[in-house]
């Protein structure tokens, strides 16, 4: 793994697989927000502190989720009943949402930079939100199919 992120979550309990996929939902669903703001001219910095609020929240739910991730391979994950024939996707998985927090912070700063927006400046960061979300959804998808492997076999549905 690379670097390690620090952002200020409080301990909780160690979630499952299916669990960690709420923050990337609410991620999800702000991107989609922001991404699909009305921009008005005469209001362009409105939308732009609108932009910047909705983006940064979603980079913190992405974060909420790239450290339960971290939590669980400090901890160990195959301690909390994760098949051994799953961890190499999950490894996948935790280094894919690194890539996707840091894209956050990229489209956070980008969005930051822009001091006058105007309609050219919406679209294009529109576009990137709507890109970060769809990416955002793959990973939660992912998710959600090794968490109804892991379950499926524990009941005997599979090898």
């Amino acid at each position: 793994m690379s670097s390690t992120l620090t952002l200020p979550v409080p301990p909780t309990r160690r979630p499952s697989l299916a669990s960690q996929a709420d923050s990337l939902a609410e991620a999800r669903e702000l991107l989609r927000r922001a991404a699909r703001l009305p921009y008005h001219a005469t209001r362009a910095d409105a939308w732009a502190r609108r932009f910047r609020r909705l983006t940064s929240d979603a980079t913190a739910a992405i974060g909420q989720h790239v450290l339960r991730l971290q939590r669980s391979e400090a901890t160990g994950i195959a301690a909390d009943g994760t098949p051994p024939h799953l961890l190499p996707a999950l490894h996948r998985q935790a280094e894919e949402a690194e890539n996707l927090i840091r894209a956050g912070f990229d489209l956070v700063h980008e969005a930051e930079a822009v001091h006058r927006p105007d309609i050219w400046n919406m679209v294009e960061l529109g576009e990137q939100a709507m890109r970060l979300s769809i990416a955002v959804e793959r990973h939660h998808n992912r998710l959600l199919d090794m968490a109804f492997e892991a379950g499926h076999r524990d009941i005997g549905g599979g090898g």
